[in-house]
């Protein structure tokens, strides 16, 4: 891509396209429409988009589309208003431009009368999880069978994420999904006593958003547990979006409503454990003395590490069989940013920078100043701005 600036192409689909994303690295895009067809773009050696290849894959328009992360491979999944869900594999021997460089390897119809409209991989190690969200705000999570092969799956967890099961007719709902980023929980939430292989799950649940934990139990199976509410929020929220930072301490969880405001939300896992009082070793009085620390060292974890630990086993943790639920979580609304009717939210890889787009036509960037106050640095406009 272009070291700074904006960079545009020639939309081959023959709708408007609803859905995109970028690959981890930023190389490679995919959109789907409502002309029922999936585009795949390359990023050349100049910084632009290429085609790659272009294909009809559902029988109505495509709702959500999206690259699983690294390590297993180009596969891309998608949901469509047909009732299904599919991942498509890259085949290099097919040429590009054919039609059939992405072929089908899965394909799974909801249980319930309603299309699936949201979906988001996670990838802990080797592990791939995917989560699914029909109309009727029924969350599943589902697990490869085989963990190299991501041609059959398996369904492990399914919840409402709604208090109200069922539809009446011609009421609006929106249900979207985001899992926790990193490969890791933020440190202060494994310190606090969640397991650091546990799943984190943010649903847009109509007019509020609902954290979920899950960690594997004895049986290997996934348990997810509400453990917090972001509210406040004065109509359907649109999309949700997890900040990467597993550093940070907290974990930020931003938002956009139909009701014209996008709202960060921070949320922390107190505990009662202070790490000023850590010693990573003491200070010796002899060279002899220093030489036997020195070599005891060798096999002693970190203090930080023998903390979590001695903490886990005060606690009778054995980082298996708990659940998310016994972790104390707190929600602060860090900031509420006015942007009118915003459909798509996005963090920045590698940066605490959010991006919004909305019914306006702009695409605006906001990060916090050194004070903490949450501010709008960046602008981008298809059309001027009405007076």
């Amino acid at each position: 891509m272009p070291t700074h600036g904006f960079a545009t192409w020639k939309n081959e689909s023959f709708d408007l396209v609803l859905a995109i994303d970028y690959n981890v690295s930023g190389t490679r895009l995919v959109t789907g429409s409502a002309d029922h067809k999936i585009q795949v773009f390359d990023v050349n050696e100049r910084g632009k988009l290429c085609l790659i290849d272009r294909w009809t894959a559902h029988n109505a328009s495509i709702s959500a589309v999206k690259w699983n992360g690294p390590g297993m491979g180009q596969v891309i999944g998608s949901v469509a208003e047909d009732m299904k869900f599919k991942l498509w594999q890259e085949d290099l021997t097919q040429a590009p431009h054919s039609g059939r460089r992405f072929r089908c390897i899965y394909s799974q119809s909801p249980r319930s009368r309603q299309p699936y409209v949201s979906l988001d991989f996670k990838i802990i190690g080797s592990e791939t999880f995917i989560a699914l969200a029909t109309r009727d705000g029924i969350i599943s999570l589902l697990e490869p069978i085989d963990p190299d092969n991501l041609a059959s799956w398996k369904e492990v967890e399914q919840f409402y994420a709604w208090q109200k099961p069922g539809l009446t007719r011609g009421e609006e709902t929106n249900f979207k999904l985001s899992f926790h980023p990193d490969k890791l929980p933020c440190f202060n939430a494994t310190t606090a006593g969640l397991s650091k292989n546990a799943l984190s799950l943010a649903v847009a649940s109509m007019d509020s958003v609902r954290v979920y934990r899950a960690e594997k139990a004895g049986t290997g199976d996934y348990h997810f547990e509400q453990v917090a509410t972001l509210a406040c929020h004065e109509g359907l929220v649109r999309d949700v979006a997890w900040a990467p930072g597993s550093a940070r301490g907290s974990d930020w969880i931003a938002s956009s409503c139909a009701d014209g405001y996008v709202r960060i939300f921070e949320l922390s896992t107190p505990h009662d454990h202070d790490f000023s009082s850590l010693s990573m070793h003491e200070p010796s009085s002899t060279a002899q003395t220093g030489a036997s620390q020195t070599a005891a060292s060798r096999n002693t974890v970190s203090g930080i590490s023998t903390a979590v630990a001695g903490m886990a086993r005060a606690k009778g943790q054995s980082g298996q069989g708990d659940h998310g639920g016994q972790v104390k979580h707190e929600v602060k609304m860090l900031a509420e940013l006015q942007h009118d009717n915003v459909w798509d939210i996005n963090w920045i890889p590698n940066t605490s920078m959010l991006v919004s787009g909305g019914d306006d036509g702009q695409i605006r960037m906001w990060k916090a100043s050194m004070d903490g106050e949450w501010v709008e640095f960046a602008e981008l406009g298809s059309r001027s701005r009405r007076t």
